[in-house]
């Protein structure tokens, strides 16, 4: 039997948003941060799979409250219901229009949008499924995209479910070539290819960065699309920036709004330049160019 997801969370002012985020952390495989309407406070999600160790947990937000100069927060830490989270995705993940495309689940059967690019997916074991701001923004950008821009080669880093990398063939007709470092996302993103007609043009690798050998042998690319965190597109900045061509364009998302200069400054200092930005709440979607 699987341990119980365990669920911490607790509300801090928004200047110490970043110390207490950092504390957290280190407990549990996934963390979320929110904004509270009307209020000068942020709440901080953090699951744990297992019952978190609670005297550390305690130790940690003692630790930061003193750094933050604060009071130490009331803190929720409790065990989720079971639940089948794949199914209840399942069953509410609807179709949506978005930009060009037409994105529905596999049990949808009403009618599909004659000059729609379709996607069938569902949402599942993989990220990107259309619903979240990210990989929405990311869509909005490649219908934007195909009015000025006919890529010969493709790169969708961190592919995930493969929708970007999909989009991309319904949209140019082009290879594209998608990579994760995930084994599940790898296997979830080739069977997405196939059921969507385009695996014969979308090959889809495990790689660790841009370090697969398939990578390598395949750039440089006219277009990258890396929808991953922050932290990873400033550590990748230089291997990314390598592989695309002159000239090039690389749409970035998956980073917050306050994460964007960082992430902004690391491709500027590899000669990019920044060319468009969308932003859906507080995700942005930013289109930069390798100038000739």
């Amino acid at each position: 039997m699987n341990d119980p997801i365990w669920k911490i969370e607790l509300v801090v002012p928004k200047p110490t948003v970043e110390i207490f985020a950092s504390a957290i952390e280190p407990f549990g495989l996934a963390s979320s941060r929110f904004e509270i309407e009307g209020s000068e406070n942020w709440r901080l999600e953090a699951y744990c799979a297992g019952m978190p160790e609670k005297p550390a947990l305690s130790a940690a937000l003692a630790l930061a409250a003193s750094v933050a100069g604060i009071t130490e927060p009331n803190v929720i830490c409790a065990p989720l219901p079971e639940t089948d989270w794949l199914m209840e995705n399942l069953n509410s993940f609807a179709p949506l229009s978005i930009g060009r495309f037409f994105v529905y689940p596999t049990h949808y059967e009403g009618p599909i949008p004659c000059h729609a690019k379709a996607i069938r997916l569902d949402a599942a074991t993989a990220f990107g499924s259309g619903d979240h701001e990210t990989t929405a923004g990311c869509l909005l950008t490649l219908t934007a995209l195909a009015q000025r821009m006919r890529p010969v080669i493709v790169l969708d880093l961190g592919c995930g479910s493969g929708i970007l990398g999909i989009a991309a063939v319904k949209l140019w007709g082009r290879p594209v070539l998608a990579a994760d470092i995930d084994p599940e996302s790898v296997r979830v993103a080739r069977q997405n290819a196939s059921a969507n007609g385009v695996r014969s043009r979308m090959t889809v690798v495990r790689s660790d960065g841009v370090a697969a050998g398939r990578i390598r042998r395949s750039g440089p690319f006219d277009l990258i699309l890396a929808n991953i965190l922050a932290g990873p597109l400033i550590k990748l900045a230089p291997t990314i920036a390598a592989q695309l061509g002159r000239p090039g364009h690389l749409v970035l998302s998956g980073l917050l709004h306050h994460q964007r200069p960082g992430v902004i400054a690391a491709y500027r200092r590899q000669g990019l330049v920044m060319s468009e930005v969308r932003r859906f709440g507080d995700w942005p979607t930013m289109v930069l160019k390798k100038p000739v």
